[in-house]
């Protein structure tokens, strides 16, 4: 179990990297806005996850489609928001 979780939180990083690139002009155009989609991310994660999976587990859904339905969206979102947070935060280091 532990590399599958090391394995999807890779995928994560990796899919979040590519949207990132890909769609750049979603992101947020300043690190406030950014630290709010951090904010809402980490609280998605600690919150609403974890029910949702014990939802679907309960409902007769298996682990591995909980993991792929909501865990790997979940991770990408917290994966996108750091990458946002640290290049506009490294874009204002950068300005002085």
């Amino acid at each position: 179990m532990g590399f599958f979780l090391v394995a999807l939180a890779a995928a994560a990083a990796a899919i979040a990297v590519w949207l990132d690139f890909r769609f750049q002009r979603f992101g947020p155009s300043d690190l406030g806005r950014a630290l709010i989609h951090a904010g809402v991310a980490l609280a998605v994660g600690w919150v609403a996850v974890p029910a949702a999976i014990a939802s679907i587990v309960a409902a007769g859904g298996g682990a591995l489609v909980a993991m792929f339905a909501v865990a790997l969206p979940a991770l990408i979102y917290m994966f996108l928001t750091m990458l946002w947070v640290v290049k506009h935060a490294q874009g204002l280091l950068l300005r002085r």
